[in-house]
């Protein structure tokens, strides 16, 4: 099993743009990894990664609503 590492928190003061590329370029190779896992599932007759939206129980919009429900 492999561990996965997190990568450190940048404060907004250390983000040049060189670094915004890099963390962009990251998140488009991860969804490509996962994509391309999806389909050697499909191949090999399993079932890919069900696709589970975020939960919205924290989100500040829907927390206001909730006090129009009482």
């Amino acid at each position: 099993m492999r561990v996965q590492k997190q990568l450190p928190l940048i404060s907004d003061e250390e983000i040049t743009p060189t670094i915004s590329l890099l963390l962009e370029i990251i998140q488009q190779q991860t969804e490509k990894i996962q994509i391309l896992k999806d389909e050697i599932a499909i191949l090999k007759g399993q079932k890919p990664k069900p696709k589970i939206k975020p939960s919205n129980l924290g989100h500040p919009s829907l927390m206001a609503n909730d006090s129009l429900r009482f």
